[in-house]
């Protein structure tokens, strides 16, 4: 069966004309990665807002009070990531992967 990044790739490679070039890449910081052997800076990405702030990801409560939170981080220097090729000059990071 195929995950949810799967299915975004297939839903975008057939419903456009544009063949979208999609990768894996590694963040050299928290704005910027290599591609493919390219260098991207931060004015060449688009990078998902779940990716930059950190989030609250889980809650567990005892009663009114939270006993246990647990966050997303932001993307960090050495974090895959799947890059997508939107133009000549600009990427967009969709997800972060293990």
């Amino acid at each position: 069966m195929a995950n949810g990044y799967e299915k975004i790739i297939d839903l975008l490679q057939r419903n456009n004309n544009f063949s979208y070039n999609i990768s894996k890449a590694t963040m050299d910081s928290n704005n910027t990665c290599t591609a493919n052997g390219l260098k991207l800076a931060s004015d060449d990405l688009l990078i998902a807002e779940h990716l930059s702030t950190k989030l609250v990801k889980d809650v567990v409560m005892n009663g009114e009070h939270a006993i246990t939170v647990t966050y997303t981080e932001p993307l960090k220097k050495g974090d895959t990531v799947i890059a997508v090729r939107l133009s000549e000059t600009k990427y967009a990071i969709l997800e972060r992967v293990k």
